[in-house]
């Protein structure tokens, strides 16, 4: 098998792979966060309005300004949403089609309907459901799976072979925050993807053809991740100040710029059409979170131990300890910026990214992130670990076998704390939610629904289908990707 063709079957093992996993859970009906952003898909296409006023009983994360109810988030994860569930209702209106999809959603709907199938403004029960997971694959989970490629691609950029770099993009994609949020209608995935694409899009940035499109591109995915995630201002501040020194032309800065302006007069015009302000006002006017809001600057004050702690290393929200695995990236920084002193700007613009999310986490009033999995704020961070971690995975020896063990401690983590959770994610009052709740839950089978149980399957063993098709693809990954001699790590 040639080397050009290897790599191409690497990907494809490698997304399918991930879109399997993700794919694979339903999201969580009962869920604000989640609930408010499709709420205003709905709004748009089936009443081609912003307001969510026939909507808003499944959430509390609203906001209500002018005597109507808005979605109080950043839009871009629901303006992304909106032809997959154009499509979606369309499909659903087919004769045929339709009635399989009510059968189908018959057997994973809740017992109790939702205010908006009571008031009869869905077809049949469970539309909403099947809505949610149709709209949550194409505007999160496809990403999600593009970005994991992307990160075995940077890691094949720094010297890793097809082997070490397929490892390191399976450990991130089921063994961090992207496991959980890539199946979840948040905007987390969808922030990470935009800021790692334009990252990747300039990384070593030679010009060639298309320049002016590629240029204009990363402009528009760093526009986009703060369209998705207010908070993103910050990370996409520093690659844009890594793309001005990357780019140097006149020209491209000109289309670099152009591309972010795009998806800031587009937030203009929505904020203006609702609030008649191009500032986003979501949160201002979020009703049941003032106290929050109003705390420090849109709950922001100052980092502190405490909460740099929570999101590091506790074992309530921290990082390392969620993913063990992400501790080759503190070594690998340090062998990058020694090893290799052409990818400075590369090694800075990703130490930053992580610094100003880390910090801004550490600043919030609300910090640990509600129910959740991991310290989910600084879940668009985690990407830029990647490379750092490739970087001391080049370097062979024993490194490898240590980062599968601490991957595989990883992805235990993960998928005990996301499979397990009924309606939400951990609850926020378990301090340590790996033992108080997710293994208690999986002693006991309770289990996330998921596609397994559409065939009739019950507790663990609803996860058979799914571990049968990622053994298959893993095996098949391990025997495409294993490198002839002199191919790298």
């Amino acid at each position: 098998m040639s080397a050009a063709r290897r790599e191409r079957w690497c990907l494809v093992l490698l997304a399918l792979l991930l879109f399997a996993s993700y794919a694979y859970f339903l999201p969580r009906r009962v869920d604000w966060n989640q609930n408010g952003r499709m709420d205003l898909v709905l709004a748009i296409v089936d009443q081609g309005r912003l307001e969510i006023d026939d909507y808003v009983g499944n959430t509390g994360d609203y906001a209500h300004f002018g005597g109507h109810y808005y979605c109080d988030k950043a839009p871009g994860v629901s303006l992304l949403g909106v032809p997959f569930y154009w499509a979606f209702r369309q499909m659903a209106r087919l004769p045929g089609v339709g009635d399989w999809l009510e059968n189908t959603a018959g057997r994973l709907a809740s017992a109790q309907a939702s205010p908006q199938e009571a008031a009869g403004l869905f077809p049949w029960r469970g539309y909403f459901a099947l809505a949610l997971y149709v709209t949550t694959l194409g505007a999160v989970s496809l990403p999600s799976v593009l970005l994991g490629l992307l990160v075995y691609r940077g890691a094949r950029r720094l010297g890793a072979g097809a082997g070490s770099s397929a490892l390191l993009t399976a450990v991130y994609g089921l063994g961090t925050m992207a496991f959980p949020y890539g199946s979840a209608l948040y905007g987390h995935m969808l922030a990470a993807a935009c800021l790692f694409g334009a990252f990747y899009i300039l990384w070593g940035w030679a010009g060639g053809r298309r320049a002016a499109w590629r240029a204009g591109l990363a402009g528009l995915l760093l526009g986009w991740a703060v369209v998705t995630e207010y908070p993103m201002v910050l990370p996409a501040g520093v690659l844009g100040l890594y793309g001005l020194y990357r780019l140097r032309s006149p020209k491209m800065i000109g289309w670099l710029i152009l591309g972010a302006a795009l998806p800031a007069a587009l937030l203009a015009g929505y904020d203006l059409a609702i609030y008649g302000s191009p500032l986003p006002m979501g949160y201002a006017y979020s009703e049941l979170w003032q106290e929050e809001v109003q705390t420090g600057f849109m709950t922001l004050t100052t980092p502190n131990l405490e909460r740099l702690w929570g999101i590091t290393f506790s074992p309530y929200r921290g990082l390392f300890f969620l993913s063990p695995a992400l501790l080759a990236a503190f070594p690998g920084f340090g062998v990058w910026r020694r090893r290799r002193e052409e990818q400075r700007p590369e090694w800075w613009a990703s130490l930053l990214v992580v610094a100003v999310l880390v910090l801004f986490n550490a600043s919030s009033a609300v910090w640990w992130g509600g129910f959740a999995v991991g310290p989910r704020y600084i879940a668009p961070a985690v990407p830029f670990l990647m490379p750092a971690a490739a970087v001391w995975l080049t370097r062979g020896g024993w490194r490898r076998p240590v980062f599968a063990a601490l991957g595989a401690l990883s992805i235990f983590g993960v998928w005990a704390q996301t499979v397990t959770s009924l309606k939400f994610y951990p609850p926020e009052m378990y301090r340590f939610p790996l033992i108080e709740y997710a293994l208690p839950m999986l002693r006991q089978g309770q289990i996330a629904a998921n596609l397994g149980m559409v065939l009739g399957l019950k507790g663990l063993g609803s996860l058979l289908p799914l571990a049968l098709v990622l053994a298959v693809l893993a095996a098949g990954l391990f025997r495409v990707c294993r490198a002839p001699a002199g191919d790298g790590v």
